[in-house]
């Protein structure tokens, strides 16, 4: 075995490991119960502005 292929192996090695959870994320997508999310207005929940 050569340097060459243990370096190789080690970034494929790598490369899997780093895009393994993201493939494995593709299924977690759930369905919200309540529907989609309503987006309430920021000037009502801030009366003066927060900066």
């Amino acid at each position: 075995m050569t340097r060459r292929q243990v370096v190789a192996g080690l970034g494929t090695a790598l490369a899997a490991a780093a895009v393994s959870p993201a493939f494995a994320a593709n299924g977690l997508h759930l369905k919200n119960a309540d529907g989609p999310v309503k987006i309430s207005d920021p000037t009502n929940l801030h009366p003066k502005p927060p900066f």
